[in-house]
């Protein structure tokens, strides 16, 4: 059962209407949130070393280090937001802490293109050599693709195309409430949709088409649930069930398991999306978990 913290969050999200809100986006073909990516907060450049650079289609890439540290162990995330949405303090958050309770030293994070004005082809073309980069850093010992809601379907389709470009694959994945299909038809989804007060199903679809641009819902680059398994990077997948994203990540699981792909499989009852970025009890569990799956040698 949801503690009364989380319960009061579930009240606090329907009564604001938060589930229409990328629905009226579309609407008013007004996407401010997505002008510009937070920065790290200030209290992380008295703790870390952090260089912004500049990639070649002129948006950030920020690389968080601990002190004193050579790079070992890298994290890339990538943020969610649907697609259409930037980096928001709450994501520095979660980093901060990954970099506080994990052997991790460096985290990478890319201010990726967002939609409508950009497709995933856009993102791809920033992050791919990115991710090259990283893979062919001698002094990093190890790598993971961590991300969040967009990010965690991101983070799968990018593995999945390194598999297909006969790349090194991460050395892990780490998946919180991913979107893993952007057409959301699953019909599973109906029975969660009265559940979830955050997710929009005809929002996150309108998001999706405008990440897909002419390719389409379908191509495994933009809906990772229909791209190859077999050969991915050990998976864990951190999810809660009153998240419409829920049906794919259980019809995922089944997939997976038959390709015989590593995976570690969580759900949290009564949790809603990306739950691990509130103050409740449950967050800080979900955390302990996720913060022990990077320990792991």
């Amino acid at each position: 059962m949801a503690s009364i913290q989380s319960k009061v969050y579930h009240f606090l999200l329907r009564i604001m209407g938060v589930k229409s809100f990328v629905v009226k986006e579309f609407k008013k073909n007004d996407f401010s949130k997505r002008a510009n990516a937070a920065a790290p907060p200030g209290d992380m450049f008295s703790r870390y070393d952090i260089q912004q650079d500049i990639a070649p289609n002129g948006r950030k890439v920020w690389s968080i280090q601990k002190r004193d540290t050579q790079p070992q162990r890298a994290i890339l995330y990538l943020h969610g937001g649907a697609y259409i949405h930037n980096l928001v303090k709450q994501h520095w958050q979660f980093l901060d802490q990954l970099l506080l309770h994990t052997p991790y030293t460096t985290i990478i994070v890319p201010d990726y293109p967002l939609a409508p004005d950009h497709t995933y082809q856009d993102a791809f073309d920033m992050v791919v050599p990115i991710y090259k980069k990283l893979r062919q850093n001698s002094n990093i010992t190890r790598v993971t693709l961590l991300g969040d809601s967009a990010g965690g379907g991101f983070s799968l389709a990018l593995a999945q195309y390194a598999l297909n470009a006969q790349l090194p694959q991460p050395d892990q994945l780490v998946l919180l409430s991913p979107w893993l299909d952007v057409a959301l038809e699953n019909p599973a989804i109906r029975d969660i949709d009265p559940l979830d007060p955050y997710l929009s199903v005809a929002g996150l679809q309108l998001a999706g088409k405008a990440y897909a641009g002419q390719k389409g819902t379908q191509h495994y680059l933009v809906s990772p649930i229909n791209g190859p398994l077999a050969g991915l990077a050990p998976i864990s997948l951190f999810i809660g069930t009153y998240d419409i994203l829920v049906a794919d990540a259980r019809k995922f699981r089944i997939l997976a398991t038959a390709a015989g792909i590593p995976l570690r499989y969580v759900e949290y009852p009564e949790m809603v999306h990306v739950f691990l970025s509130l103050k409740v009890p449950e967050a800080k569990q979900a955390a302990k978990q996720i913060f022990a799956v990077l320990q792991e040698k």
